[in-house]
């Protein structure tokens, strides 16, 4: 071959070699590659749910922030009951920018997602909790031991004392029950296992989902709680003053009887 047709055979040859290398420098042919993104479909569900709802707050790396303003705790190391549970009533990420108020309603898909994405990356801990099926006629018994005294025995929630909002548990999702007898979230105290046994909170929750079914009295009430009963006696007894305070400002309870006749004008 002649040197004047070896040279273009020569440059396209070199331009072939600066293809491949650039070609494998770049990483390959598939998403594998070291500085290629992998398309946004194809990221895992919950990091893509954790970076849109909770790393405003949360950060990043899940340790919270630093600004007094921003109240939103570390997460890492945090029991995967009480993240789960918060996720499950719809605490978080919150409706109102003050943190009042209930979030967003999750899917299971997307809370499941959300929390094993949070385990992996945040080392949470412990199991995540769903009583099995029990007795009612025990759970009755266990809920009126530790819970009736700020739930009601019927489970309507109310107030407590120094001003705690009891909340209704009759008709929540089991996990939620089971969850936060565990976890004791926000005023509630945290039932340990030798204070209440997995068991024993499959009865309570088969106590709340009769109670649920349990027709209550003419004006929807299943029951006054301490805090309404007393009201409501209050109420009655100031009734039942200004009644008689009422009755006694009246002279006499009937009209006065006709005036006996004049027998001094009779003739």
């Amino acid at each position: 071959m002649s040197r004047a047709r070896l040279l273009p055979v020569a440059a396209w040859a070199a331009v072939a070699v600066a293809a491949a290398l650039a070609w494998l420098a770049a990483g390959g042919p598939g998403p594998a590659g070291a500085v290629q993104q992998a398309p946004a479909e194809e990221t895992p569900r919950g990091d893509r749910l954790y970076t849109t709802h909770c790393a405003r707050c949360h950060g990043a790396d899940g340790r919270g922030a630093t600004d007094p303003h921003n109240r939103a705790p570390t997460l890492v190391g945090m029991e995967a009951a009480r993240v789960d549970l918060v996720l499950r009533t719809g605490r978080m990420p919150p409706a109102d920018p003050d943190g009042s108020g209930r979030g967003r309603s999750w899917s299971d898909r997307d809370r499941e997602a959300l929390v094993a994405h949070m385990t992996a990356l945040f080392n949470l801990e412990g199991p995540l909790l769903g009583p099995e099926p029990g007795d009612p006629a025990v759970g009755r018994e266990v809920f009126a031991t530790h819970c009736a005294a700020c739930h009601g025995y019927t489970g309507d929630g109310g107030v407590a004392g120094g001003g705690a909002i009891v909340p209704r548990v009759v008709g929540l999702d089991p996990a939620v029950i089971a969850q936060a007898a565990r976890v004791g979230p926000f005023q509630m105290p945290r039932f340990a296992e030798g204070q209440i046994s997995d068991e024993e909170l499959g009865d309570v929750v088969a106590y709340l989902d009769e109670v649920a079914v349990e027709q209550a009295t003419p004006l929807g009430l299943g029951e006054l709680n301490p805090v309404f009963l007393s009201a409501f006696a209050a109420l009655l007894t100031l009734a039942m003053i200004l009644s008689c305070l009422f009755l006694a400002g009246r002279v006499t309870m009937f009209p006065d009887p006709e005036p006996p006749p004049d027998v001094d004008g009779e003739t």
